[in-house]
């Protein structure tokens, strides 16, 4: 694997990552980093003893990376974001907590992504299957929470074995992502020093995109799935913008993700671009809001530290929602729900929040899906919803089976 390439990004519409658009990268192909090509790669675990400490001095390298001149391209763990507020995930993982890979940006090539023809939604694996009943018991559990007045949402997630696949690259798992489920932020990276492994992410939301003094967010909570008709779609999308639950949940989001900003941000300068748009994806509808404002520093650690993790993945508040998550999930989400990012040495600092990740060790692939989960939520369609969000990595996984190419 790792003797394709060290990296793919690409993806779809107008919100793709700040690079393609720079290099004017046609449909249908992404920007790669041969992995001959490849000038330095570094990989990061937490110490547990020092959490806190060793989360701020990954922030810092990658700071200092960025300010040689190199483009990097990588993804810092949800944990790393955690770990910053002194909160521990459970479980053990041999995982990176954070890696990137570094190359003169003149390294790059445009690859053609191969287009797979369309698949049914496959059927959820097993390994999914059988945790409905606990998931449904946690989602009732948060809500009785929320009720004694502990929190006010939080984002609950699990993670899945799907389909055994076949040896791939970066490219090929970013093209069956794509075909799946069309995005802009399409991201895939072998993992440095341990081959057979990779990571990908079809993701749709922008965590952070910085252009000199300006930074935006753009989260997402509120999901409905798209109709079978124009009439019916439209209906859905409608239905969903009128869902009193949906646009609290957003809402919500906003706010923690003004808040955060404020702490990088010139006073007064911080503005909701847009609130409640929907927005249609390949599977699904997704409820978007856009925050900005104008930075008072230029630190990226500084800024990483005050807005990691993404608001849209943990819940509010947000450290207590930590804390929960870490107590019902009982293992450690790594890459999931943290940042996947291209750091532009023309200016731009480009993240996404990892959100429907694939992550392939030796022909084993995970998928990780999750909901937010507030105070009327329902047990059976938080579920069914958290489905629904496993359907586009099942299809890529589907075409990356043995036999597929």
């Amino acid at each position: 694997m790792s003797d394709r390439a060290a990296w793919a990004i690409g993806g779809e519409g107008p919100r793709r990552w700040a690079l393609c658009d720079r290099l004017g990268v046609p449909a249908g192909h992404a920007v790669v980093l041969p992995h001959q090509r490849a000038t330095l790669a570094r990989t990061f675990r937490l110490n547990p003893a020092e959490l806190s400490g060793s989360a701020r001095r990954i922030l810092a390298q990658l700071a200092a990376d960025r300010a040689d001149g190199r483009l990097a391209v990588g993804w810092i763990g949800y944990e790393v974001g955690a770990a910053l507020e002194g909160v521990a995930s459970r479980g053990p993982s041999t995982w990176p907590d954070a890696a990137w890979w570094l190359c003169d940006p003149t390294a790059v090539e445009f690859q053609p992504c191969r287009q797979h023809p369309p698949v049914g939604d496959p059927p959820a694996p097993r390994s999914l299957r059988r945790q409905a009943p606990r998931y449904r018991c946690q989602v009732g559990e948060i809500v009785e929470r929320i009720a004694a007045g502990e929190f006010y949402q939080v984002n609950l997630t699990v993670a899945a074995a799907a389909n055994r696949v076949a040896e791939c690259g970066p490219v090929e798992a970013l093209g069956a992502l794509l075909s799946a489920q069309p995005v802009p932020l399409g991201w895939a990276m072998a993992v440095p020093g341990r081959s057979g492994r990779l990571a990908a992410s079809g993701s749709m939301e922008r965590f952070l995109r910085i252009d000199g003094d300006r930074i935006a967010t753009r989260p997402i909570k509120g999901t409905a799935p798209r109709g079978r008709s124009a009439r019916a779609d439209a209906a859905l999308a409608a239905d969903l913008l009128a869902r009193p639950k949906e646009r609290a949940e957003n809402t919500m989001i906003v706010d923690m993700a003004r808040n955060d900003l404020q702490r990088v941000c010139a006073p007064h300068t911080v503005e909701v671009l847009s609130l409640l748009q929907t927005v249609a994806y390949e599977t699904l509808w997704h409820l978007e809001s856009e925050v900005a404002g104008q930075l008072r520093t230029r630190d990226l650690a500084a800024i990483l530290a005050a807005t990691l993790p993404p608001a849209s993945v943990t819940g509010c508040p947000k450290v207590q929602a930590m804390k929960a998550i870490a107590e019902l999930e009982r293992r450690r989400r790594g890459l999931y729900c943290g940042a996947t990012f291209c750091l532009d040495p023309a200016g731009a600092a480009d993240f996404a929040v990892a959100i429907r990740t694939l992550r392939i060790d030796r022909h084993r692939a995970r998928l990780d899906v999750g909901a937010g989960i507030v105070a009327d939520s329902n047990p059976e369609a938080e579920w069914r919803e958290t489905c629904r969000k496993a359907v586009g990595g099942l299809r890529a996984a589907a075409h990356l089976v043995a036999g597929d190419g």
